[in-house]
């Protein structure tokens, strides 16, 4: 996957930055199709208004201008029983941007227990937050 100068995925969201973390790679169309939270029965664990939801809670936080650690969204899907977290967990400058570390905690109804999966939002001047690599 094509990497800025600084290390930064262009144009990716949530859903791609899992995928990256789990080294798989999603592109276009595929994001409807792909679903990294694969409950034990081979079932999706997590639906496409899930990671909408958690999509909206990470930008919630990468637009909020009074950002600080320990700042938490929460999101929950009464229809599929999947819910979470998205924390603040680090706030720094990188590269001459600012940074910061989302700790992104899900539950979904098919499987037991949090999965935790972090990662790093960084903001070069004048444009979008991206994940950093």
């Amino acid at each position: 996957m094509p990497r800025t100068q600084n290390g930064l995925l262009p144009g990716l969201g949530a859903m791609a930055g899992f995928a990256m973390v789990l080294g798989v790679s999603v592109t276009g169309p595929a994001h409807a199709q792909f679903n990294p939270f694969y409950a034990t029965n081979n079932q999706p664990a997590l639906t496409g208004e899930d990671f909408r939801l958690l999509d909206e809670s990470a930008a919630k936080l990468n637009t909020d201008p009074k950002l600080r650690t320990g700042q938490v969204e929460r999101w929950n899907n009464p229809a599929s029983g999947a819910s979470g977290t998205v924390t603040v967990t680090r706030i720094f400058s990188s590269q001459g941007m600012t940074c910061h570390l989302l700790r992104y905690g899900i539950v979904a109804r098919s499987r037991s227990g949090e999965s935790k999966y972090d990662l790093t939002w960084c903001r070069p001047p004048g444009q979008d937050w991206k994940i950093k690599s």
